[in-house]
């Protein structure tokens, strides 16, 4: 074997390249801190490989300095088969458990120090409690093993990693500044040692410990962190400090603590003529929420006119209706309670109701701030689900009937769209929904009106409701109301006008058509609403819906978007008799293929595991028309479980060229149903097919006609549009975000963020169906799942707050203390959405 430098590497077993751009060549080996910032911050087998092949490199280059050759050669031999061991396991894509517990025996096997710095690296990374003796015991390896293994009992954290308090203390007065310091005093920092505070003090006034980073290189300071350790003793004696550096430290770290037994020194440090250092302090006093604040904070707004906006948008993001909340009690001027109203309706802040109540009472002028507060409260209010809101929502709507400019159309549609979304809004705005609807002047809102009154239930209404069933501007609506009412004119009326008319064979499009086209869609899309509700639907009435929407699906005269409606519908109403019927027809190849390309659309939103299972089984296979295997593909992913997500795996690991059209429609397929092991192996096969990458992008985010080739509007696939309820609640939402935050994550330098992009559109907006879930609801299962007791999905919750940006519901998960964990992750993501920190000493 040839000798070499610390530098030269080429005598170590070759691994298999990563490129680091598509159609690039390999370039240098990347430095350990690199590969590691390529890795998902969550930790998926993504990027495991280069990890390990430059640990390997890192780790073993001082090693030839100070040994014999026959030590180098044995090394050398133990590190190739330690890489190989280490390398077999991360491919195989385990859950991270499994991962790190052969990762420890193959630490324990070997006493080479390159292959127990690559397991160090990687156990670190996979945050492994039962790792912290492993990288105790790398402490003891100045440079960068002391750095990562520091980095990894800090990402451990307490309790588990209490037990490497003493060694890290140990090792902080002579660590390296340059290389280690840092790290150190970071972990006993997260580890809540007093007796580190001196160091810590000296690097924060030296404005070096708030540019401490993770295992991939993003900055994780954490104020708060600081401050627990720190004490209000220690905090306290920084108050009367003479240094502005100090001062500013306190400001920043009392302000994290933000709870009223800090009030009287951060009123202290509000009134320093250090603008910068009294900012912090005023945001402090506002996340305390304490009555007594609000003095001290309206005195530094008023005397620095040109800080409000950016001290209530930094309250807006620290604390939410905590915060603004005592702006709008207690600031006496206008604009401000304006701003920090505005600030909080943003926010979505599911505890905002009181504050913005508050705020809807102080906004009684007819001046243009009074009037635009008054707005914000009473939207604000609806958005997080406030009945309060009706009183305003109808004003609004009935505001309109008398003034007919843009804004006020445009406001009263809103109004009368978040009255029947807003839990009891309906019912307590049945009066005022009724004057509407009888109005002269009412004829542009009277559909959104009609279907608001509707979901109060009340079947009385249906007697006000049927004659407007003969009027154009309103049958939409009277059509939804009477089936969503139960009524028996839904069959009775509704149902009929759903019939292609016996003289005519509408499967030619023709402008004499029209008028019955434009009817029977209305009919046939309010046949939904039968089954909206908690109410049981009458045996009778569903049947008649189902054998005449199952007529229309097949009957081969009719218009084509009549059948895919009927379809949809179809799927709404069906019993599981029915859907089972469905299912059936969707995979009998005996079936019109025109037929059954409608069952299979149609089972989007109710295709369960095994409707999935039979769906890509059926037509996920050469061969097949394509149009057809898209639509399997798509309901197959939207019914989904754990197992037709490992089917699809082989099907998008095919490599023939005409098999082409079977890994599109399997990674469709993923995309809307898969599992980690799915989505790792789609990103595997993206990074190597740009074709089916761009395919995917245009599938889940087309563009329109509109604004030329480089600037066409995006738009959304309407076939993705399905969210209902039982898709969280058996978690398949909760895949989804996986998957799609895994593509983006990507591999390899490529990154494909389309996925995120429209999952964040569906959340946000929800899907108005009778199947569906508003956006309202989404936020609100969300927040069930990050209090609940499965693991998995309050990761995934989580991640789904920080798609969102929002900060409203992170800001009410803090603030609880039901479940302290929960508390701690919201308090963590939202130092994340703030740029991983809430500030600094500068």
């Amino acid at each position: 074997m040839r000798t070499s430098d610390p530098g030269d590497h080429d005598d170590l077993p070759e691994v298999p390249d990563v490129p680091d751009e598509p159609g690039g060549d390999g370039g240098p080996m990347v430095s350990d801190d690199e590969a590691v910032r390529r890795i998902n911050r969550r930790v998926s087998p993504v990027g495991w490989l280069g990890i390990i092949a430059v640990l390997g490199v890192g780790g073993g280059t001082g090693y030839y300095m100070y040994n014999s050759a026959r030590e180098a050669s044995t090394e050398a031999n133990d590190l190739a088969r330690g890489r190989a061991e280490l390398t077999a396991i991360t491919e195989r894509n385990l859950p991270n458990a499994e991962t790190a517990r052969l990762v420890r025996e193959v630490y324990g096997r070997y006493q080479s120090r390159a292959v127990r710095q690559s397991a160090r690296r990687l156990l670190a990374q996979l945050n492994d409690p039962q790792s912290v003796p492993m990288l105790i015991e790398g402490l003891a390896e100045p440079g960068a093993g002391r750095k990562q293994a520091a980095l990894g009992l800090a990402e451990i954290g307490l309790p588990a990693a209490a037990a490497a308090r003493s060694a890290l203390l140990a090792a902080l007065p002579t660590a390296d500044p340059t290389t280690e310091k840092l790290e150190i005093a970071w972990a006993l920092v997260v580890l809540q040692e007093p007796q580190a505070w001196p160091v810590v003090r000296q690097l924060l006034e030296e404005n070096k410990l708030q540019a401490v980073t993770n295992l991939d290189g993003r900055r994780i300071f954490d104020p708060a962190l600081v401050a627990r350790m720190a004490g209000r003793a220690n905090l306290h004696e920084l108050v009367t400090s003479q240094s502005p550096t100090s001062l500013r430290l306190a400001a920043l770290s009392l302000s994290e603590i933000g709870t009223p037994e800090v009030l009287d020194d951060l009123t202290i440090l509000v009134q320093n003529p250090d603008v910068s250092i009294a900012r912090q302090a005023a945001i402090g006093l506002g996340r305390t929420g304490d009555p007594r604040a609000a003095e001290p904070l309206v005195r530094f707004l008023n005397a620095h006119p040109d800080e409000r906006e950016g001290v209530l948008s930094a309250l807006a993001v620290s604390s939410g209706a905590q915060g603004l909340g005592v702006i709008i009690h207690s600031a006496q001027d206008l604009p401000t309670r304006a701003t920090a109203t505005r600030l909080l309706r943003e926010q979505r802040d599911p505890d905002a109701g009181d504050a913005l109540f508050e705020a809807l009472g102080i906004a009684s002028g007819t001046d243009e701030v009074s009037v635009g507060m008054k707005r914000n409260a009473v939207f604000g209010l609806a958005e997080i689900g406030d009945p309060r809101s009706v009183d305003g929502l109808l004003a609004y709507a009935t505001h309109a009937l008398t003034h007919t400019d843009p804004n006020s159309t445009s406001e009263a549609k809103q109004a009368l769209d978040l009255i029947r979304q807003v839990p009891g809004a309906s019912a307590r705005a049945k009066e005022g929904l009724l004057a509407i609807i009888r109005s002269p002047q009412g004829d542009f809102v009277r559909t959104p009106s009609i279907i608001a009154l509707s979901r109060a239930g009340d079947p009385s209404v249906a007697g006000v409701v049927t004659p407007f069933l003969s009027q154009p501007d309103a049958m939409e609506g009277a059509a939804v109301a009477l089936c969503a009412l139960r009524s028996a004119d839904c069959v009775g009326r509704v149902l009929p006008m759903a019939r292609m008319p016996a003289n005519l064979h509408m499967v030619e499009e023709t402008v004499v058509d029209e008028p019955v086209l434009a009817s029977r869609r209305t009919a046939i899309r309010a046949l939904a609403w039968m089954t909206y509700g908690p109410a049981p639907v009458a045996p009778a009435a569903r049947a008649a819906a189902v054998r005449e929407l199952r007529r229309i699906v097949e009957d081969p005269n009719d218009r084509r978007s009549l059948r895919e409606e009927a379809g949809y519908t179809l799927a709404a109403v069906a019993d599981d008799a029915a859907l089972a019927d469905m299912a059936a027809k969707a995979t009998d190849t005996r079936v019109p293929e025109e037929a059954r390309i409608y069952y299979i659309y149609a089972l989007r939103g109710r295709a369960t595991p095994e409707i999935a299972t039979r769906l890509v089984q059926t037509y996920l296979r050469r061969g097949t028309n394509p149009d057809v295997m898209r639509g399997a593909a798509i309901a197959a992913g939207f019914g989904a479980n754990e197992a037709t997500s490992d089917a699809l795996i082989p099907l998008l690991q095919t490599t023939e060229a005409q098999d082409a059209g079977v890994r599109f429609a399997a990674a469709i397929a993923v995309v809307l149903g898969g599992n980690a092991r799915a989505g790792n192996a789609l990103l595997d096969v993206l990074v190597a097919n740009d074709e089916l990458a761009g395919m995917l992008q245009n599938e889940f985010a087309p563009r329109g006609s509109g604004g030329g080739a480089n600037n066409a509007t995006v738009q959304e696939n309407w076939s993705l549009l399905p969210l209902t309820a039982p898709m969280f609640e058996d978690g398949r939402v909760f895949r989804r975000i996986e998957v799609a935050t895994l593509l983006e994550a990507g591999k390899a330098n490529k990154h494909f963020g389309w996925a995120v992009n429209w999952l964040t559109t569906r959340l946000r907006s929800g899907w108005d169906n009778a199947m569906g879930v508003s956006a309202y609801d989404v936020r609100r299962l969300m927040r069930e799942a990050a209090l609940g007791n499965d693991g998995y999905r309050r990761d995934m919750a989580f991640r789904g707050f920080k798609l969102l940006l929002d900060r409203g519901s992170l800001h009410s998960l803090r603030r609880q203390a039901r479940v302290p964990e929960a508390s701690e992750r919201a308090r963590h993501e939202l130092m994340e959405l703030s740029g991983g920190n809430s500030g600094g000493t500068r």
